[in-house]
């Protein structure tokens, strides 16, 4: 029994990936279209001569290594042999001159191609992505053509000397270099440009849009007109056909400029094979051919330099102006910022003219824009009260590289004296020649060195109270411990002198009390709600015992924070519960009414001793007291201030004036509910 062999799978082909087909497609592009420019090159041959008028194959070829970054050992350099063969021989060849353009055209495609992408690799098909948008990129193309151009003349000349025999006298080798070189700048130059259009889709500073339709059918109606009308005869009328160049070249794209170079190259060739215009009525035919090409090749450059110098010049416009943009915005983003700085800023330069003076420099010395900015001069003087001298101003001596940072004393137009620190700073010149600037920075510091001031002053006052009552403590103490000690102590004594210690002790304990009670009444946020005075005000006078000594009538409710106007009120009636004479009732009447939209007045009264003339606005200040010097009312001095803050938080208004019938009268105000 034999087993049978499995019948083999028929085979498949594996179809090519799409990079593959791509590539393949590319590769027969680039054949087909170099094989129809070498055909259309073959055409060009004026009669009873060699040369070819117009060689296109050479720039087509050109591309064709180009975007296919062909190397010389590649199948494309293959192909390419090989159309070069087949078309040279289809036209009547021979085969040793099939071999030296074989040769020569491949050679000199490589040579061109390397140099390309080695000196304007940033160009779109060379390695980059840029057009021909420059000089630099203009020239890049013509010197690297120029060049390739000699290496193929030489070799297709010598080929045709060596390996055909042939004679090939001079001038030919000129016409052959002018023929390669307009061949490859006429394709090369619109290929780039058309393949960078495709790829990007803009044509550049002056891309075509509908409104240059019009103007573009009247530049192709003045060419064709123009081009047939001078070449039909034998006038040197060529200087002519500059205008429809020019005109393309100022007003259009530089693809639109290169592709009518491209086609008046076309009808200048045609002509000239038909027998037309003064390049047929050259005797020469090499003379001829050498002036078609030269021709051409220079209303191609003349075109090319013309777009590109206007393009460069739209660019460096179009840039100028997005940088100006951008200034104007860093520069009005400058001014926001320098106007909403607290602090006051001025810049001059070394003529005295004002650079830049933000608002806050204009209110902290009270100018405006019209008057003189160094009003240092005028209204300033140091710290120590001396007037500043014009050499020492903070600006001139920055002016002269000097770093300053000093305070100054600013005389108000009210009299008054504002504190500003003043920091003047030397800006670094930017060419020898530049004018020295300087910019001043002010900054207001009055509020700080009276805070600052005030802060000493309470730091030794509080020393002070503290120190008094801590020191009577501490005597009393060693008076209680010796007598303690020596075994006489009698309990009169010692009991009286505990009395005057507890005495010290609750003097301290008023003053410890009251620093607090004024910390909590500035640092406690405000919790504004619906307050009714009355509730209030009967709530003080229980706590303290008072209900017979204070009185009131109907009192509205105010908009502000209950524990701080609690807090008010306390203090208020405390001081005209204790500051009465002796042997005298306390009486305290509290009213109230809207005296002003939105405003609660309210007074409180007393029978005390009053305030003494001259004092009823010191008596707000901290630790001012106005009976500090009688023993018989003691207190810390800080009640009155911590009302006023109380009042002044609720953007409200205290005052104290003397009673009709003596005592003091406390009038503040408050948010109405």
């Amino acid at each position: 029994m034999t087993v049978a062999e499995p019948l083999p799978r028929p085979r498949t082909e594996t179809p090519p990936s799409p990079p593959a087909r791509r590539a393949h497609a590319g590769l027969l592009a680039g054949a087909a279209a170099y094989a129809a420019a070498a055909l259309l090159g073959r055409l060009t041959m004026a009669e009873g001569t060699s040369l070819a008028l117009f060689w296109p194959a050479s720039g087509v070829l050109l591309l064709w290594f180009l975007l296919r970054g062909v190397r010389p050992l590649s199948t494309d350099v293959l192909v390419a042999a090989a159309v070069t063969v087949v078309v040279n021989s289809a036209t009547g060849a021979p085969p040793r001159l099939v071999a030296v353009f074989v040769v020569t055209n491949l050679a000199q495609a490589l040579v061109n191609a390397h140099l390309l992408r080695r000196h304007a690799g940033d160009l779109w098909g060379c390695g980059g992505r840029r057009r021909i948008e420059s000089l630099p990129h203009l020239w890049s193309v013509l010197w690297t053509s120029m060049v390739a151009s000699v290496v193929g003349t030489v070799l297709g000349v010598s080929g045709m000397y060596v390996v055909a025999g042939l004679p090939v006298p001079a001038e030919a080798g000129i016409v052959w270099w002018a023929r390669v070189l307009g061949g490859t700048l006429l394709v090369l130059v619109p290929g780039l440009l058309a393949g960078h259009r495709w790829l990007s889709g803009s044509c550049g500073p002056m891309s075509m849009t509908r409104h240059r339709l019009p103007e573009l059918a009247g530049l192709m109606v003045l060419t064709g007109v123009l081009y047939p009308l001078v070449l039909w005869n034998e006038y040197p009328l060529l200087f002519t056909l500059l205008v429809p160049t020019v005109w393309v070249a100022k007003r259009f794209s530089s693809l639109c400029t290169s592709a009518h170079s491209l086609l008046v190259a076309v009808v200048a060739v045609c002509f000239t094979l038909a027998g037309l215009g003064p390049f047929a009525q050259v005797v020469d035919p090499a003379r001829a051919a050498l002036l078609v090409e030269c021709f051409i090749t220079l209303t191609l450059l003349l075109g090319m330099f013309i777009v590109v110098q206007r393009d460069e010049r739209e660019l460096l416009a179009s840039t100028v102006a997005e940088e100006r943009e951008e200034y104007a915005r860093q520069a009005q983003l400058l001014t926001t910022i320098v106007d909403s700085m607290e602090e006051g800023v001025t810049a001059v330069d070394g003529t005295g003219r004002l650079l830049l003076q933000n608002r806050a420099a204009l209110d902290m010395l009270e100018i405006d824009v019209a008057q003189s900015p160094d009003q240092l001069a005028h209204r300033g003087v140091t710290a120590n009260g001396r007037q500043i001298e014009h050499d020492r101003r903070p600006s001139v001596r920055a002016l002269q590289g000097e770093q300053v940072n000093e305070d100054v004393l600013m005389k108000r137009l009210d009299g008054s004296t504002r504190h500003l620190r003043i920091s003047a700073t030397p800006m670094t010149a930017l060419s020898a020649d530049d004018v020295a600037r300087a910019v001043m920075v002010f900054r207001d510091v009055t509020d700080e060195v009276e805070h600052e001031a005030a802060l000493k002053a309470f730091a030794a006052t509080v020393a002070h109270d503290l120190h008094n009552p801590l020191a009577a403590m501490i005597g009393w103490n060693e008076v209680m411990l010796e007598m303690l000690r020596s075994g006489d102590a009698d309990p009169a004594t010692l009991l009286r002198l505990g009395e005057r210690l507890g005495g010290s002790a609750d003097r301290l304990q008023e003053l410890v009390d009251g620093l607090l009670e004024d910390a909590a009444s500035k640092g406690r946020e405000l919790d504004l709600t619906r307050v009714d005075l009355d509730a209030v005000l009967r709530g003080v006078t229980e706590g303290r015992g008072a209900e017979a000594s204070v009185s009131w009538g109907t009192l509205p409710a105010v908009r502000a924070d209950r524990l701080l106007t609690g807090q008010l009120l306390d203090n208020l009636v405390g001081n005209a519960l204790k500051y009465v004479a002796p042997g005298t009732t306390p009486r305290v009447e509290v009213s109230a009414g809207i005296q002003s939209p939105g405003w609660v007045t309210v007074e409180v009264a007393d029978n005390g001793i009053g305030i003494p003339e001259g004092e009823h606005e010191h008596v707000f200040e901290r630790f001012a007291r106005a009976h500090g010097s009688d023993p018989a009312y003691q207190g810390t001095g800080l009640g009155l201030a911590i009302v006023k803050r109380i009042v002044t938080r609720h953007d409200g208004t205290i005052s104290a004036r003397p009673g009709a019938d003596g005592g003091t009268v406390v009038e503040f105000t408050l948010p109405a509910a």
